[in-house]
């Protein structure tokens, strides 16, 4: 199960249950809502911080990304152990699978790490994980990701990146490549979050 909250007298919660079903339920409604079926036992729910997507944990290990809004499946991963999303950026999400743990952003290729321990949280760029009963903070670089973007020319997921904080060379190199691309209001955005008044002089004047 995982709460969701919302108005006072109006919370609900999700639930993924040993038929496959996973449900929507409403403290102030006795009707549950169908988000998801599988032919196989859920372990573990739990939507994206933008609630449109959901992920689903079954008993098989495999980890399942599913579009509610397009009711189409975006992603699937075998030999999961844990995994939660990000609660900063809706299209990211970290799993534990085979002595290793992956950051997938988007449509990107996972970025990997090895590591035995058990995913319980993710926050912007820190990996919150239990490893031999103890509770730590990994620190995840996000550096290529926010390549990999600039190189689609996806510049405003890329800035989206930026604001969790990377070092300020990667914030350049994004800000400069927006504006030799003329996407002027993320280049603007990235040389005021710089401080770099001429840079963010010369966005202004042609943007």
């Amino acid at each position: 199960m995982k709460t969701i909250g919302g108005p006072a007298k109006r919370e609900h919660a999700i639930v993924g249950l040993s038929n496959g079903q996973v449900l929507k339920l409403f403290v102030d409604n006795s009707f549950p809502i169908q988000l998801y079926r599988s032919s196989v036992g859920v372990v573990k729910c739990d939507l994206n911080v933008s609630k449109k997507k959901i992920a689903i944990l079954d008993q098989n290990k495999n980890l399942i990304g599913y579009d509610l809004i397009t009711q189409t499946q975006t992603f699937q991963e075998v030999n999961v152990n844990s995994f939660a999303w990000n609660s900063d950026l809706e299209d990211t999400i970290a799993f534990s699978s085979g002595g290793q743990i992956s950051i997938k952003t988007a449509n990107m290729s996972p970025l990997t790490q090895k590591s035995e321990a058990i995913i319980i949280g993710f926050e912007g760029f820190q990996l919150f994980v239990n490893k031999e009963d103890s509770i730590t903070v990994m620190d995840i670089s996000q550096s290529s990701t926010l390549v990999k973007f600039v190189e689609k020319k996806d510049y405003a997921m890329a800035y989206k990146l930026a604001c969790l904080g990377v070092p300020e060379n990667d914030l350049r190199y994004l800000g400069i490549e927006a504006l030799q691309n003329q996407d002027f209001e993320i280049a603007e955005k990235c040389f005021v979050r710089l401080k770099d008044l001429p840079f963010s002089e010369l966005t202004k004047k042609y943007g």
